[in-house]
């Protein structure tokens, strides 16, 4: 409620909507508290004439699903931040549309780059290897993952929110997985 009169009155375009409050928090509330605050934001950005709205899925939509992804694909066995997620772009396209707003869900894959956490996966076997320990700790040794650099990411969604007239589901990776 703090910012839903100064956003109508601001009457913004375009909203990058990319925060997750608590990460790597999960669970069950954590992820109901964002999904509320979420549809907030957008039913708010609907009221105040916002035409554009781009949001941060996951990759983690799709589930179990091996080999290629596809937007239009839906996941089987979602996580709870992944489920909590799905139902955002949802329950949010149900929203904003009646305002005549377009919605852009980015579902991201695994980004990397400055200011990300220690722990993940290329800093910590960045670190390991800078320092000539031994071999880093990988927990799955088996996955395959899109990295994407957080410069690409970037530029994808400028890409998707000055393009005219796009709407949907998009993949935000690189294209090449890899173990």
């Amino acid at each position: 409620d703090s910012y839903s009169l100064a956003l109508e009155r601001f009457k913004p375009e375009c909203c990058i909507h990319l925060a997750w409050g608590g990460l790597p928090d999960y669970s069950f509330s954590k992820s109901r508290e964002n999904l509320v605050a979420s549809l907030d934001l957008f039913e708010v950005l609907g009221r105040a004439g916002c035409k554009t709205i781009f949001a941060a899925g996951t990759c983690w939509e799709y589930g179990n699903l091996a080999g290629q992804a596809n937007e239009d694909k839906q996941g089987r066995d979602l996580k709870m931040f992944a489920a909590f997620k799905s139902a955002l772009q949802t329950m949010g396209r149900s929203i904003v549309t009646p305002h005549g707003c377009r919605l852009m869900w980015g579902r991201i894959f695994f980004v990397y780059g400055p200011g990300q956490r220690t722990t993940s996966l290329i800093p910590s076997c960045h670190r390991a290897l800078l320092h000539e320990r031994s071999a880093p700790r990988v927990s799955n040794p088996l996955a395959v993952n899109d990295f994407v650099h957080v410069d690409d990411t970037c530029a994808a969604i400028k890409v998707l929110i000055e393009g005219a007239g796009a709407s949907g589901i998009y993949n935000i990776g690189s294209g090449h997985p890899v173990a």
